[in-house]
């Protein structure tokens, strides 16, 4: 059974910390390596417009989602590399969209298929604003049911 519930403790918070790092190759934004003193200052100081939900699959730490509420709502999502594929991630966001009930955006390396591929087939859409190195794609509130698109090779 899937849950996700939102980001509490410290210990939460050293969790996101080494998921995120073992797999920063893929985030856009600052990718650099998160020390553990930067994950503690994170953590108190944590910015007010910023949701972190850990993903739980039998009741087992598994992966985050971290929305950024700015004038759009931003999602970024990580699942274990040993849970990915089993429909984990796709009842997360389900649970996303019903708490936001909002368009969602998502902002993709373009060298990370698997995730673009994800995206598309849970609704996304290609946005025409792009830049070389990243693709930004929207999911729009009232297409919260999966519908079948192209999958990138």
């Amino acid at each position: 059974m899937t849950e996700i519930c939102k980001a509490f403790s410290l210990f939460d918070y050293f969790y996101i910390r080494k998921l995120r790092n073992s797999n920063k190759i893929f985030f856009t934004g600052n990718s650099s390596y998160i020390t553990f003193i930067d994950q503690i200052i994170f953590y108190f100081k944590r910015p007010r417009h910023y949701d972190i939900y850990i993903i739980k699959y039998n009741q087992k730490k598994i992966g985050y989602i971290l929305i950024k509420r700015l004038e759009k709502i931003w999602i970024t999502e990580c699942i274990d590399l040993k849970y990915r594929g089993l429909n984990i991630a796709s009842q997360a966001l389900i649970k996303v969209y019903e708490k936001y009930k909002s368009d969602i955006y998502a902002e993709i390396l373009n060298k990370n298929k698997r995730s673009i591929n994800f995206h598309l087939k849970e609704g996304f859409v290609f946005l025409k604003h792009q830049k070389k190195s990243k693709i930004f794609l929207k999911k729009y509130k009232d297409k919260h049911s999966s519908h079948k698109s192209k999958n990138l090779s």
